[in-house]
C-alpha cells in the first residue's frame, strides 16, 4: 500500500497537470454543446480575473475526483461536478428576477446562495449572473482567508489549461509560486 506522502504525492502531481485538467472538464462537457464549455471558460477566467484584482490571495481552484471547483475565501463559488448542473455562487440582492436559489446558506458569504445551471443552458444564461456573482466573490473573499487546506489544494494545472483554451495568461493566487514546494506534504512526512 502507497504511503500518504506518496499519495500526497500524486495528487499534487495530478493537480499541477493541465491535461489531466483538460481530461476531467472534457469528460463533464461531453454530450454538452461546444459553445457550453467555452461560455464556462469564459466565466471562470472573468471569475478567476475579479479574485485576482481584488483579493490576489484568497481564492483557489481545485481539480477533484469528480470535477472543478473554484473557492473564494472559505466559499465554494463556482463548482463543476460530473453529471450536475453548475452551481454559481450569486448575491441574492443583486440576482436576476428569475433566479432560482438553491437551498442552503454560507457563513462567510452572507446574503449569497447557489443557483444551479444545465449544461445546455450556460451559453445563453451564464451571463446573466456576471455581476450578481462578481458581487458574491467579493463577499466571500472578504469575509475570510482561505484555509490552507484550499490553498494546498490550489490545482496549477486548472490555470494553465485555461490560459491554453483562451490563448491568454491566468493569474494564479498570490501565495502561489511557480514553484510549488506543497506545505501540505511536510505536515504528513
Amino acid at each position: 500500500m502507497p504511503s500518504i506522502t506518496t499519495m500526497l504525492s500524486a495528487i499534487a502531481q495530478r493537480r499541477s497537470d493541465p491535461a489531466a485538467a483538460r481530461q476531467m472538464i472534457d469528460s463533464i462537457f461531453r454530450g454538452a454543446s461546444e459553445s457550453a464549455k467555452r461560455s464556462y471558460c469564459q466565466f471562470l477566467f472573468a471569475s478567476i480575473a475579479h479574485l485576482s484584482r481584488d483579493n490576489p490571495d484568497r481564492w483557489g481552484v481545485t481539480l477533484r475526483e469528480y470535477g472543478v471547483r473554484l473557492n473564494a475565501g472559505w466559499v465554494e463559488s463556482l463548482v463543476l461536478w460530473k453529471g450536475e448542473p453548475l452551481r454559481v455562487l450569486i448575491e441574492q440582492k443583486s440576482a436576476p428576477k428569475a433566479a432560482t436559489f438553491c437551498d442552503g446558506s454560507y457563513r462567510y458569504a452572507p446574503g449569497c446562495k447557489m443557483v444551479a445551471l444545465s449544461l445546455s443552458e450556460l451559453p445563453r444564461s451564464l451571463r446573466r449572473f456576471t455581476s450578481s456573482h462578481k458581487r458574491a466573490l467579493s463577499i466571500a473573499a472578504s469575509s475570510m482567508p482561505p484555509p490552507p487546506s484550499i490553498r494546498n489544494a490550489h490545482s496549477p494545472g486548472v490555470t494553465e489549461w485555461l490560459s491554453q483554451v483562451l490563448h491568454r495568461p491566468v493569474p494564479a493566487p498570490a501565495y502561489f509560486s511557480d514553484k510549488p514546494d506543497f506545505p501540505g506534504l511536510r505536515a504528513v512526512e
